[in-house]
């Protein structure tokens, strides 16, 4: 930007002699007012909102153990860096390795118990199998001697088979017979059924049992207790001997790699920006170092209290220079153009809702003229029509003067 020189503006009067008239000595004095002037200025220039924001880390996590119990050692200090898997701290598991030992002995129970359902399922197999096949032969008997009852009869009359021999076909051929036969095999069949349900039973024991080891095998696990991230420990709850609370978080670690600044805006600025737009985050506890950041999130309602827009921003904060807490400014660009004109914005009148600059015309005289503003910062007002790159513009003393007053520039710009 280009510094502008503060003019002060007086009224110079210059004494001016006139000709001899009529032999007659006049001397009339003009008032030339002295004003400050420069040459529009050419280039880039933005409108940028300062906001101020705090900073947080991207991620915070709550350390808890799965269940009270003592400390015996503690490995790491408030303000340590730990690595994702680095051992905090280490609790008593002694009770927790009887649980494991006694889910040990029952999961190995277990696991005989399907065993020993799964050789009852072979059994039933083959015991339906022998059934299957007596059924199969003694109904091959029952229908041969129901085909032929008749036929011994006749032989029973004739006297060539016995009595006893007729009888035993006549039991073959009976239905009470056949039904027993077929009641034979459904007992067998229900027997492979029940054993199978057995090896299911056994299976869904052996997995309860599975499910109480895992569980107390993890428990004795958890008895070492390490970093879920990476980051800086900023809280510890843990001392060596002492019993480690569930109900409250036993470390709090936080990964300073990344930083978020909360911030807000107004109804004005929201539909300027965008996510993904960069904007300059300053920390003013770090001598006012500047960080390039990104909008990571814009709320698309304002919040009731404040009618601000929430607005966050992501900062890369390899170094860990930004820590938690800090107030941040954050420079948000409302409005840019390339390659403009722009004017001190003193240097703008506002008349009837008309904005005019006074220009240099000649040597001595100003002219009002109208002109179209664009981007206004607060310091610079950029020019879309009106003027020229090569206008002389009057910045200092416009109060002073109109058209008809004559002025003498006093140059900033040179």
């Amino acid at each position: 930007g280009i510094l502008i020189a503060i003019i002060i503006v007086g009224v110079i009067v210059v004494p001016k002699v006139i000709d001899k008239v009529n032999e007659t000595d006049a001397v009339e004095e003009v008032k030339v007012i002295a004003v400050g002037g420069m040459q529009i200025l050419t280039g880039d220039m933005a409108a940028i909102v300062e906001l101020i924001g705090s900073t947080a880390p991207e991620d915070m996590v709550n350390v808890m153990v799965s269940m009270p119990a003592e400390v015996k050692e503690v490995q790491v200090s408030v303000g340590d860096y730990v690595k994702e898997g680095d051992v905090l701290f280490v609790l008593d598991g002694g009770s927790v390795e009887d649980q494991v030992t006694q889910a040990e002995i029952g999961l190995t129970m277990a696991e005989v118990g399907v065993s020993n359902a799964k050789a009852g399922v072979s059994q039933a197999n083959h015991a339906y199998s022998m059934a299957k096949s007596n059924f199969d032969m003694q109904m091959a008997n029952f229908e041969f001697s129901k085909e032929n009852l008749a036929d011994y009869e006749e032989l029973l009359e004739q006297g060539i088979v016995s009595q006893m021999e007729f009888d035993q076909v006549r039991l073959q051929s009976s239905d009470e017979t056949a039904s027993l036969l077929r009641s034979q095999l459904d007992q067998a069949s229900a027997a492979v059924g029940q054993a199978r349900l057995g090896v299911d039973s056994a299976n869904a024991s052996m997995l309860q049992a599975q499910e109480g080891y895992d569980s107390a095998a993890e428990m004795l696990e958890d008895m070492v207790v390490t970093a879920p991230v990476s980051g800086y420990v900023t809280s510890s709850n843990v001392t060596e001997n002492n019993f480690a609370s569930s109900a409250q978080a036993a470390m709090v670690i936080q990964n300073m790699d990344t930083i978020i600044v909360s911030a807000s805006v107004t109804e004005s600025l929201v539909s300027k920006i965008a996510i993904g737009d960069t904007v300059t985050v300053t920390i003013d506890a770090l001598d006012n170092k500047e960080f390039t950041g990104t909008i990571d999130t814009l709320s698309t309602s304002a919040d009731q209290r404040t009618l601000l827009f929430p607005m966050t921003v992501v900062v890369a904060n390899k170094d860990h220079l930004i820590m938690p807490g800090m107030f941040a400014d954050v420079s948000v660009t409302k409005a840019e153009s390339k390659d403009t004109l722009y004017v001190p914005a003193e240097a703008v009148v506002l008349r009837d809702d008309v904005n005019y600059l006074y220009l240099l015309e000649g040597d001595d005289k100003a002219v009002r003229v109208p002109i179209e503003v664009g981007i206004d910062n607060g310091f610079f007002t950029e020019i879309l029509s009106g003027a020229e790159a090569d206008d002389i513009i009057i910045t200092k003393g416009i109060g002073l003067i109109d058209e008809s007053s004559t002025i003498k520039v006093i140059r900033s710009d040179q």
